[in-house]
Formats: C-alpha cells, sequence, structure tokens
C-alpha cells in the first residue's frame, strides 16, 4: 500500500557533540538538553541514535579503534582500544540511556583501520580482502567492548556512504559485492548466534540508488 515502517528516528552523537555537550555546557544545561531530546512527550522523544565506529567528519582528530605504526598490522586486534571515547562520548551516550533505557543505537565505520586498506591511510582507499576477517572481528570487538560500558548496540553498518570517498575526512570506497561477502562470510555468521541479536543493515547511504542494497539483499 505505499507504506514504510519506521524502527526509530533521531540523530548521530558525533565526537564534536559529545565534546560540546560534555565540554561546554553544565550538568544542569546538560541535563535538560538530553531530556528535550530523549525524553518522552512533550520532548522531542528521539529512540534512535547513530555513532561513529572511530572519527568521522565531525571528529576532534582522526582516528580508528585499533591505530599502530605504518607498516604494522594487528590482525589478532591486540591494540584494539576506545581510549579516545572515554571522556566525552560513551558518558554522553550513557546519560542518554538513562533518559531513555530503549533508545536504539546504530554504528557504523567511517574508514577501516589504516592498516586493513589498500591505501593505508584513513583518508580514500578500500578494504583489503584478507583483513576482511578482522574488520569483521573489529566490528565484533567494537559490540563487546560498547557493552561492557553499557551501551548496546541495535544495529551495526559496515561503512558509511560506501560508494563516496571523501578527500579530507576519513572514509572508504566498499562495493555491494565486498558487503555482502563479509556479510555472508563473516559478520553475518558471527552474530548468528549471538545474545541480544544486533542486526545488520547494509546501505547506509543516500536513497538514490536502490541497485546498492537491492544488490546486497539479492545475495
Amino acid at each position: 500500500d505505499g507504506r514504510t515502517k519506521t524502527t526509530g528516528d533521531g540523530p548521530t552523537m558525533t565526537d564534536a557533540s559529545a565534546w560540546l555537550i560534555r565540554n561546554r555546557m553544565d550538568e544542569s544545561r546538560r541535563q535538560a538538553l538530553l531530556r528535550e531530546l530523549y525524553g518522552p512527550p512533550p520532548n522531542l522523544n528521539f529512540n534512535m541514535m547513530r555513532l561513529t565506529i572511530g572519527a568521522s567528519d565531525f571528529s576532534l582528530n582522526l582516528y580508528t579503534l585499533d591505530d599502530i605504526p605504518f607498516g604494522e598490522s594487528d590482525t589478532e586486534l591486540h591494540y584494539f582500544n576506545v581510549a579516545a571515547n572515554l571522556h566525552d562520548l560513551i558518558p554522553t551516550v550513557r546519560d542518554v540511556l538513562a533518559v531513555n533505557p530503549d533508545l536504539l543505537i546504530v554504528a557504523s565505520p567511517w574508514s577501516a583501520p589504516a592498516w586493513m586498506k589498500d591505501s593505508q591511510n584513513l583518508i580514500g582507499g578500500e578494504l583489503l580482502e584478507e583483513h576482511e576477517s578482522a574488520f569483521a572481528d573489529y566490528l565484533i570487538k567494537y559490540l563487546d567492548t560498547y557493552r561492557s560500558h553499557g551501551i548496546p548496540i541495535f544495529a551495526l553498518t559496515l561503512q558509511n556512504e560506501p560508494a563516496y570517498s571523501p578527500i579530507s575526512y576519513p572514509g572508504m570506497l566498499m562495493g555491494a559485492q565486498t558487503r555482502a561477502r563479509i556479510i555472508a562470510n563473516y559478520l553475518g555468521p558471527r552474530l548468528a548466534n549471538r545474545t541480544p541479536r544486533t542486526r545488520i543493515l547494509d546501505w547506509d547511504h543516500n536513497w538514490s540508488h536502490p541497485e546498492q542494497p537491492l544488490a546486497v539483499l539479492g545475495d
């Protein structure tokens, strides 16, 4: 009948937003803002939030959650950490969850760690096929680490704007064939038997290219 079902709506909590909320607002103003955004009516009652896995174009620094010296690799993710998120982002999200415990959080990477990419750089390039398994493990480790901080993740996407390669901030191309392969061979099986369930959302981009998600969903 042409209608669509909406799971939720709400804004992204970027590093910059979290920094401003934590460092430029006192406690009373911070709590008032979060209640206005995420509290029940007559507040805005947002019930969904997107988080960035690592830096985005609204971060204070370029980083991922497994940064190591140039030329090295870390396939076992020994150096994975969320230290960059501990001061501002994680406490702010926990404050939001205190306002709305049913908040649905979608998490998206802007870039894989540089050592996983053919560019060896957070800006541009593509994920190397040899590191697709490690990339899936990277996302799983993010889920587990954020849950340990009291932040459950409702859904993951593999890549923010996978058809666009920015020239001034983290990003990478990830075609439909690559996304389908990662979901089928690595991320899907690793999520399949986990509780609570985490969903996979494929097309984290503009709505003008339906052939992209249809290609993945058709595999």
